[in-house]
């Protein structure tokens, strides 16, 4: 009876050990040993659909695959730039096992710009980068994986309709401050010289007279960016007379079906409402009344709201506060348009900022006759209220009365220290080092 439990227990320790084993086993085949993927599966998929999210992960049903190749594949869909991040898990069956792909999807929101495949049209181009990026709408995300996708699948094109060159990339933002970014695709290696610019839907200023603007298009490369560019510099021309809002459509280009490769550009011109200028309002302005600043914008209730004249004004109104030392005054100005009065409204906030003073005046690298000449010249004393402009007025001092000859006038190079603690600027002149 003993003898019997003794041989009941071993059975029992040796049948726990096979199971653990086998467990082990079945754990680590997947990394040690090749077996047939059975399923695969995607959680998060919103836009990509699950035929493309396969293809990016490279992995197909029925192969053989290993722990490793789970990792390349999921490396591959945060390559694919698709996805901002993956993760997988995986189920073992028997020889089979399936993987589960947890994944988010890339935003796409940064705009694609076509920038000189004259042979296509947008829909062309459209339909062959969704053969890479199902999804693409005309915008793709930020990484450099979309980027390497839509590279590809623009280079397909090309060759597909044997056309020489290469897919050029760049990343470019229309707006100065640097952050409306836009991706850039553009075909290097060939030449596609502008012939010709016309404008449609003018009226306001004739066709003439843009294109007349616009000859320094002519024989340039083609290149949408380039003469969206130079385009919007035209709307000064608009603003004089008061179309504010005007604004010129992206340009089109058409290919001389001959063989001298050269394009014709259209533009479409929104030309707007002719305004009028309002009586504007003022907030902020303490030391300068509404009078004073209407004075400075020189802009007239009922006259036409010359774009121009304003952007002048604004610029005056800052150096009359200048002049009262008040020389971190800030101005901003935000239009409203009333469409049916044809007019627009100012509205002008204004931050002062503390009043400055003169401080110490320092004059170096000059005959010490000279040296004392300026300093009896030089009429804004310590303490007297700063005056912005005065330098230069200074500076029309000593050309006119000839005070000094050591060194070209020109060459005097006022030197401002801004003291914020006690609102002094002391000034140095000097000639400026070689």
């Amino acid at each position: 009876m003993f003898n019997l439990r003794i041989l009941s227990s071993h059975r029992t320790v040796a049948a726990c050990l096979c199971a653990v084993l086998f467990a082990i086993s079945t754990i680590a085949r997947p990394q040690d040993t090749a077996v047939p993927l059975l399923k695969i599966d995607f959680v998060g998929l919103q836009k990509v659909d699950k035929e493309h999210a396969t293809a990016a992960s490279g992995l197909k049903i029925g192969q053989r695959v290993t722990k490793s190749d789970l990792e390349t594949a999921n490396k591959q869909l945060l390559d694919s730039g698709l996805f901002t991040k993956s993760k997988y898990k995986y189920r073992q069956y028997d020889d089979k096992f399936e993987v589960t792909f947890q994944v988010e999807e890339a935003e796409s929101n940064t705009p694609v710009i076509f920038d000189n495949f004259v042979w296509f049209t947008n829909s062309q181009l459209t339909d062959a980068v969704k053969q890479e990026i199902p999804n693409f709408d005309g915008n793709a995300p930020a990484g450099d994986g979309a980027i390497e996708l839509i590279k590809k699948s623009l280079r397909r094109l090309l060759q597909a309709w044997k056309i020489p060159g290469d897919v050029d990339y760049t990343s470019f933002s229309p707006d100065i401050s640097g952050k409306q970014v836009q991706h850039v695709f553009s075909v290097k290696g060939v030449n596609l010289p502008i012939c010709a610019v016309h404008y449609q839907s003018t009226s306001a200023v004739p066709e003439a007279v843009l294109v007349s603007n616009s000859k320094d298009l002519l024989k340039k490369d083609y290149s949408v960016t380039y003469v969206a560019g130079y385009t919007d510099t035209l709307r000064s021309i608009y603003r004089r007379i008061g179309h504010l809002r005007a604004s010129f459509d992206a340009p089109s280009a058409k290919l001389d079906s001959g063989t001298t490769g050269c394009i014709t550009v259209n533009v479409n011109v929104i030309e707007g409402l002719q305004y009028d200028w309002g009586r504007p309002d003022w907030s902020g302005n303490e030391a300068l009344t509404a009078t004073e600043l209407e004075k400075a914008m020189q802009m007239k209730p009922g006259e036409i709201a010359d774009g121009v004249k304003i952007d002048d004004g604004i610029r005056r109104m800052n150096r009359v506060y200048g002049r009262k030392g008040y020389i971190t005054a800030r101005v901003s100005a935000k239009p409203t348009f009333y469409d049916d009065k044809k007019t627009v409204v100012y509205s002008f906030k204004i931050i002062e900022g503390p009043q400055y003073h003169m401080g110490k005046l320092s004059i170096e690298g000059l005959q010490p006759d000279e040296i004392k000449r300026l300093n009896e010249a030089w009429s804004m004393k310590e303490g007297d209220v700063y005056d912005a402009d005065y330098t230069g007025d200074f500076r029309a001092i000593v050309i006119q009365q000839h005070l000094i000859h050591s060194v070209d006038v020109n060459k005097l190079s006022p030197m401002l220290k801004i003291n914020r603690e006690n609102l002094t600027v002391d000034v140095t002149i000097s000639p400026k080092k070689p």
